[in-house]
């Protein structure tokens, strides 16, 4: 009888198997062929060092015979696959020699690694983005079979348009990476609002989702406001507070400076930061300031500042005033600038009055300078002490402070308590 033809029998595929599983690939010589080893290989090409040679020790643990020993039976067992273990496997009969050459390949079994999608993992914005412009967010997932996957995105559990989603490689694969990009309109309110990319594939229990907190790409700037709001009206030398707020910023990176007339003051009193009930915070700080002469009209501005940038400013202007209604403001009127001095002093000239004396309770009165009158229609500015000057009795003189780039020289004439006159010039008084 003729003897029968060498037959390498494999099951015919495709074989789906999922990842972490173990696969048994069968491989069946019938009938009589020439001796000589068996070989498994994943793909055609025969120089590629095999998965298994029966000649040689496994090149793997993970590769076993099944039937260890059989002159017929090679099928072989691979455990824990992996997506990279899809491919079309071969069992091939090889003729001894040397080399051995090859003598009957069977028809290959086509293997396909059910593969999971990856957790999906979200990207957003190199930089944060401001309350009112829009950012992108990126989702990927890859290692995943069959190609077919579905990517849901959701803003605080509401369905959002994804701007585009791309399946990688666009060609047939043993495993794929699926990319998804969302354009977000962020607002003030989205601090505490969440985003999330949703995963649906088939080998799947249930969709996959991960979540992105829209604050850690989000900036709010601060809105900032003053107490006082309004020029600030003050007698001299009183003690003003001065309290500036920043409110509604995010994150917590913002603190506050103060300057005064553009240069920088006292740190001011901060108090903590705190957290607003829907995520943003707000700062105060504090600035005691001394109303001295020199600082009427003075501006106070606080800055609202984040690495060293200044976001955002608020100023409020000092006004000094003596007492009731007598402010600092310059009279910048015209006309006569003499002083008319009280009857006594006009018999006696006016040149050479003796040091102002005792006031009726006692005191002595401070010593001061005046104005002289030459004549009705010329005088001669001479200054008084830095501050106000006021006689109960007598008479007393008073230089108020410098307006401007002019002197403002001011006589106020007392007479048994009543003021008999006042005057101011816009002389150049000496220093």
């Amino acid at each position: 009888a003729r003897s029968q033809e060498l037959e390498v029998l494999q099951t015919q595929g495709p074989l789906r198997v999922t990842t972490g599983e173990t696969l048994d690939l069968n491989c069946t010589l019938k009938g009589f062929g020439p001796p000589g080893g068996v070989r498994w290989y994943k793909g055609s090409d025969r120089g590629q060092p095999p998965v298994y040679n029966d000649k040689a020790p496994p090149p793997s643990s993970q590769v076993a015979r099944v039937t260890p020993g059989s002159n017929m039976d090679y099928s072989i067992r691979i455990s824990n696959i992996q997506p990279d273990d899809a491919g079309t496997y071969y069992c091939v009969k090889y003729k001894a020699g040397s080399p051995e050459t090859e003598y009957k390949s069977g028809k290959g079994t086509e293997v396909l690694v059910i593969a999971t999608p990856s957790q999906p993992s979200i990207v957003g914005p190199p930089s944060r983005v401001d309350a009112g412009a829009s950012g992108t967010f990126t989702c990927t997932s890859d290692g995943f079979f069959p190609r077919d996957i579905t990517v849901t995105w959701l803003k605080e559990g509401r369905a959002i348009p994804a701007s585009r989603t791309t399946t990688l490689p666009p060609r047939e694969s043993i495993s794929y990476r699926v990319v998804s990009a969302v354009e977000v309109s962020l607002t003030e309110k989205d601090v505490k609002s969440e985003l999330t990319c949703q995963i649906q594939h088939n080998t799947l229990p249930g969709p996959l989702r991960q979540s992105f907190k829209l604050g850690d790409a989000l900036r709010v700037a601060p809105k900032m406001s003053m107490e006082p709001s309004h020029p600030v009206n003050v007698i001299v030398n009183q003690l003003v507070m001065i309290a500036c707020s920043a409110k509604g910023f995010y994150p917590n990176d913002t603190s506050l400076v103060w300057r005064e007339n553009g240069s920088e003051t006292d740190l001011g009193t901060p108090e903590p930061l705190t957290q607003e009930t829907d995520g943003t915070f707000s700062v105060k700080s504090s600035l005691e300031v001394n109303a001295t002469e020199q600082r009427n009209h003075s501006v106070f501005t606080c800055y609202a500042v984040r690495n060293s940038q200044i976001l955002d400013h608020v100023n409020v202007t000092l006004k000094i005033h003596r007492g009731k209604g007598d402010s600092y403001s310059a009279n910048t009127g015209k006309g006569s600038t003499s002083v008319r001095l009280n009857e006594s002093e006009k018999a006696s000239g006016g040149t050479n009055q003796p040091p102002l004396g005792r006031r009726g309770g006692g005191g002595l009165v401070p010593q001061a300078q005046r104005w002289v009158e030459h004549s009705r229609s010329a005088s001669t500015c001479i200054p008084a002490p830095s501050t106000g000057v006021r006689q109960e009795e007598g008479l007393g003189m008073a230089a108020g402070p410098h307006q401007g780039d002019l002197s403002v020289c001011s006589v106020l004439v007392v007479v048994a308590g009543r003021s008999v006159e006042q005057r101011q010039s816009r002389l150049g008084c000496p220093g």
